[in-house]
This record gives structure tokens, C-alpha cells and sequence, in this order.
């Protein structure tokens, strides 16, 4: 049964982050295939399906997986294309056979996934010269208002702070302390690109109740979804925010990635 608390963060999530950009796509394919088109796609920590809804038309196959029902039913729903399909897994069991994936992609998932489990998954469903990308988003930057940023830099700190023990050791280090499988031999690709948003406070705050952390930061303070919204809207008024009309904000994607030797040594 889904929650209603399960079912509004996944619509926030779906509305509210950050779409896999069509360059990093593109260098999926140009440069780790080197043009070849991909047969099978498998987007693993899929969500609701934001960043497979993007790879559409770029492979002949998209299979997105995610561990939480309530995200794959919200996928099923947004993303009706017959080259997608969506199922309900963990990273150490992937729904593939052995050696018939061309590209596997984590997008702001991989520092959840128990990563040795992972790799070994990845180690046996990966075709040899298939590629490997870890993607995140970095936190967003308010480039448009000098107050605001500063002030959403310093929340995001107190944001973080209710981060599990895997985000502190993978994701705050922008994936530095991840080795890839295979990097040694086919080289580490480390590509960013920055993604332009226009936002109200009201889009800004609904961007910050989609982390994984709001529950814990609720629970921890006492608070309900809307009274941490309020805590946080004063947190920005407390530091000189007075607007509540739209800036400029700036998603930064990045990128690690490799692939699979054409003859693993």
C-alpha cells in the first residue's frame, strides 16, 4: 500500500528534479560506444522514471529499475513508450541476462546501491565494450541572487547534515572516492554539464522536500512535511531572503564513467 507521504514526494520527485541532460546521452553513445547504437539500456535507481523517460530514442530497449514500488508505479504511469519498461529490483539482482546489456546508467542513485553488490551485478550483465555511467546532481546554485545563494548554501549544509553514512562518503565528494570496474584498463571519463532553471521560492522548497533526508529531518525535529517547509522558508527569510519571485538557479550534472574491455583480461 502506498503512503500519501510516499506518494507526494514521488510527485515532487518527478516534478521537481532534474531531467539526465541529452549531452551526457550523447556522450554515452558517441564516445563510450563510439557510435554504436545501443540494443539494450538499463537504467538502474530509475525513480519515477525522469532520467529513462530522456534516454527514449537512443537505444532499441530501456529498462528502468528501482527498488520502491511506489517510484516504478509513478514511472509506469508518466512514461508510456514501447521501447520502455519498468521493474521493481534492487541493484544486486538486475533483470537481465547474463552479457546483453550495452549501457547501464545510475543517475542520482549510486550512493544508495551497495556498490560491490552492484559491480558484480553490472560485472555479469554488461557485454564486453558496454558502458558504465554514475551520474549525480550536484546541490543547485542560485546564480541569479548573491543573498539567496548564500543562504541556500549554508541550509544545504543543515540539509546534509540528516544524509546517511553512504551520501557523506560518495555523493558529498562528487563520486571521487568510486572506483569504477574496468577504469584501469578503459580509463575514467569524468564529464559535467550545467542545466539553467527558472524558480520561485515555492519551486526552490519543493526541490529541498523531494531529498531523501526530508523524512529524517522531519522525524529528528518534530516536524510534519509542511512545518519543515516552514522552517525552512524562515531559514531563508532569517538570512536577508525577502523575494518570493523567480531566479536563476543552476543544476550541474556529473558524470563518471567507463567500459567494459572488448576482451576482459
Amino acid at each position: 500500500t502506498q503512503s500519501t507521504g510516499d506518494k507526494a514526494l514521488s510527485a515532487r520527485y518527478d516534478k521537481f528534479r532534474p531531467k539526465l541532460p541529452t549531452a551526457l546521452i550523447d556522450t554515452i553513445v558517441g564516445k563510450l560506444l563510439g557510435g554504436r547504437r545501443p540494443g539494450l539500456w538499463m537504467d538502474v535507481g530509475c525513480g519515477p522514471g525522469n532520467s529513462t523517460k530522456q534516454i527514449i530514442g537512443h537505444a532499441d530497449r530501456i529498462v528502468g529499475v528501482d527498488i520502491s514500488e511506489t517510484q516504478i508505479d509513478v514511472a509506469r504511469k508518466a512514461v508510456v513508450d514501447p521501447s520502455v519498461t519498468f521493474a521493481t529490483g534492487g541493484c544486486d539482482n538486475l533483470p537481465a541476462e547474463s552479457n546483453s546489456v550495452d549501457v547501464i546508467t545510475a543517475v542520482q542513485a549510486a550512493h544508495y546501491f551497495d556498490l560491490p553488490a552492484f559491480f558484480k551485478e553490472v560485472d555479469r550483465v554488461l557485454k564486453p565494450g558496454g558502458a558504465l555511467a554514475l551520474i549525480l546532481f550536484k546541490s543547485p546554485a542560485c546564480v541569479s541572487c548573491p543573498v539567496l545563494g548564500a543562504a541556500h548554501r549554508s541550509l544545504d549544509e543543515v540539509l546534509m547534515s540528516y544524509g546517511t553514512t553512504a551520501l557523506h562518503r560518495y555523493y558529498i565528494p562528487n563520486y571521487t572516492t568510486i572506483t569504477l570496474p574496468w577504469e584501469g584498463e578503459s580509463g575514467r571519463h569524468v564529464v559535467e554539464h550545467d542545466t539553467h532553471v527558472m524558480w520561485t521560492m515555492d519551486n526552490t522548497l519543493d526541490y529541498l522536500l523531494s531529498y531523501s533526508m526530508t523524512s529524517r529531518a522531519c522525524e529528528e525535529r518534530g516536524l510534519t512535511m509542511e512545518g519543515w517547509r516552514g522552517w525552512m522558508r524562515e531559514y531563508y527569510r532569517e538570512r536577508g531572503v525577502e523575494g518570493e519571485g523567480e531566479e536563476t538557479w543552476c543544476h550541474t550534472a556529473l558524470m563518471v564513467a567507463t567500459t567494459r574491455p572488448t576482451e576482459d583480461k
